[in-house]
């Protein structure tokens, strides 16, 4: 099951909402759980069945959407009752408080993803991938500066994994091939730094241009990974706020 819950907020103060309350809010529904499922969210793993992350508003400072999209049948049992009756965030940290204008819920049947990307004998020429939240990743025990094709893949695949969709159709020798087709032909990007408890992230936002070429069932492959991602999340921190995204196809 993969359930995405999305809150429209408004700062009461009218102050510029921020990307980094995202782990606020997530914070705050956490309290409001079982405890053994919190537990399981603490524990030390990059492979959480969820992603989340806030994406201020751009016209009106004061506005944003909060986004929670879970993997996993029991936490969206744990999780639904206390997002959707949720009626404001105090974020301590931040000095403000968010008031819930509007709380929805919906089910992705992924499986008709699926049926979508492999059912055609054509694909997209390209996937622009858009950073909606900071975004970071790990390679070589340090945070890359930049994305590329194969970090990309490579993150879209292991999150793929843990969809709850009863796919499994990504194996190694896939991805090899994937990532030595693939390529980024255009971007526009912007280091970004994301505050999270005592800690500051050096990342990244923005757009990249993706195109892959080969025989079809890999431009399929290819497609049903990158149609993963603005649920999934893509990088590192993905339960810490960071890694929002969205995809769009040309």
């Amino acid at each position: 099951m993969i359930v995405q819950m999305k809150l429209s907020l408004r700062d009461e103060g009218g102050k510029r909402l921020l990307p980094e309350y995202a782990y606020g809010i997530y914070s705050d529904l956490l309290a409001c759980i079982p405890e053994e499922y919190v537990d399981f969210l603490h524990e030390p793993s990059e492979s959480r069945p969820l992603c989340h992350y806030l994406l201020p508003n751009k016209e009106d400072a004061g506005k944003g959407e909060f986004f929670l999209t879970l993997f996993d049948g029991e936490l969206v049992s744990a999780f639904a009752p206390a997002v959707l009756a949720t009626e404001e965030f105090s974020l301590h940290k931040y000095h403000c408080r968010l008031m819930v204008e509007q709380a929805s819920r919906k089910t992705i049947r992924f499986d008709q993803i699926a049926q979508a990307c492999f059912g055609q004998d054509k694909t997209p020429d390209s996937y622009v991938v858009r950073f909606l939240s900071p975004t970071v990743f790990r390679t070589q025990d340090q945070y890359a500066l930049y994305p590329t094709a194969e970090l990309i893949l490579k993150s879209a695949m292991n999150r793929f994994h843990l969809l709850d969709c009863g796919l499994d159709v990504v194996d190694g020798d896939a991805l090899e091939q994937l990532v030595q087709r693939a390529r980024i032909t255009d971007y526009s990007l912007r280091s970004r730094r994301y505050s999270i408890k005592d800690t500051t992230v050096y990342g990244f936002s923005g757009w990249v241009r993706l195109t892959v070429r080969g025989p079809l069932p890999l431009r399929q492959l290819f497609r049903l990974l990158l149609s993963a991602l603005p649920y999934t999340g893509v990088g590192g921190k993905t339960a810490l706020g960071m890694g929002g995204c969205s995809v769009e196809e040309f």
